[in-house]
């Protein structure tokens, strides 16, 4: 460091002259990652971050739905009832309970 830094005749390591030299090549790294890291964010397939990959998507023309409710198809078991066969016809919005939620049919 003598060889570069001629004017220079404090090289202690404590001493404010060689904080500032070392802060010099961490704040350069610093703004170097934050560099990439947007960089990154401007490609679809090296996105990320979730608001990147939403803005990228709807720079393409892909529409983006919110939150849908779960479905899913249901084949309940009636007990038979004296050896016969139990059958029960549901309808559109017909209500029913299970032990945890309940839920409601719709049209398939």
């Amino acid at each position: 460091m003598k060889s570069v830094y001629l004017e220079r005749s404090d090289f202690d390591a404590t001493s404010l002259g060689n904080l500032l030299l070392e802060m010099y090549p961490f704040v350069g790294d610093s703004l170097g990652i934050y560099q990439d890291t947007l960089a990154r964010g401007l490609r679809l397939s090296t996105a990320t971050q979730h608001h990147n990959l939403i803005a990228l998507a709807r720079m393409l023309g892909y529409r983006l739905y919110g939150a849908q409710a779960a479905t899913a198809a249901v084949a309940p078991l009636l007990p038979s009832l004296k050896g016969k066969h139990c059958s029960q016809t549901t309808h559109n919005g017909d209500h029913a309970h299970s032990t945890s939620m309940p839920f409601r049919t719709r049209e398939p």
